[in-house]
């Protein structure tokens, strides 16, 4: 489908007028930025770890909490719905300046770690729910401090600091589902897999603390600095 589309678009789609001015993407750089390294990492901890969690949540409940489908469908489902609410909120409280981006990512994620390793200790309905609350919301939180960051940490360059932590730190939606099948097989439990996601974000949480703020240029504005550049 993406294929016909995109044969499609190049077909049909007018023409639009080619840029001007080109500027190329110092990738030595970005892959050796430090911030922009932190929060590729706290990705993966949040991001990667939660839909990792999600692919695999619904047997668990149905194995080890001994839910019907239908039930462990739905709530299996809250690890994204919660999500979904948590992701605005950490935009919330950095814009009203509750707290840091560094904190935010810090708390986060050791929630999320509580809360995965509070999902595989589970044995009934209630402490599921509850812990798959905490997974969810704790996943969300981290999506507007790190790509609020990864901008300022690669100003030069915005979209390919978010391109950069997005694509690498969602690469962990890829390797880890098979791995935690790997574990389950292996140890014949889930205990183990969620083990994994909890040292996921915990490491996550650890590495938020090397995160440096970088301050505004002198006009208080960040998209000022590229009206310069670009002038």
């Amino acid at each position: 489908m993406a294929v016909v589309l995109a044969v499609l678009w190049f077909l049909f789609a007018p023409g639009t007028p080619a840029a001007e001015n080109h500027f190329s993407v110092p990738l030595k750089n970005l892959v050796t930025n430090r911030n922009i390294l932190v929060l590729t990492m706290t990705q993966i901890g949040s991001f990667g770890t939660a839909t990792a969690c999600g692919s695999w949540i619904n047997v668990m409940l149905q194995r080890s909490v001994h839910m019907d489908p239908k039930t462990a469908g739905m709530i299996g489902s809250l690890v994204f719905i919660v999500g979904i609410v948590g992701r605005p909120m950490g935009g919330w409280i950095l814009d009203h300046k509750w707290l840091s981006a560094k904190a935010i990512l810090c708390l986060a994620h050791l929630l999320l770690a509580a809360g995965f390793i509070g999902v595989g200790l589970s044995s009934t309905s209630g402490e599921a729910l509850l812990s798959i609350i905490v997974v969810g919301m704790a996943s969300g939180l981290p999506f507007g401090p790190i790509f609020a960051e990864a901008p300022k940490s690669f100003p030069d360059n915005p979209g390919a600091a978010n391109g950069f932590v997005n694509t690498f730190g969602a690469g962990a939606v890829m390797i880890l589902p098979p791995v935690m099948g790997a574990l389950v097989d292996h140890t014949g439990t889930f205990l183990s897999a969620f083990y994994l996601l909890g040292g996921i974000a915990l490491i996550a949480s650890l590495t938020a603390l090397a995160l440096r703020i970088p301050p505004l240029d002198s006009t208080g504005e960040l998209g000022r600095h590229f009206e310069k550049r670009t002038a």
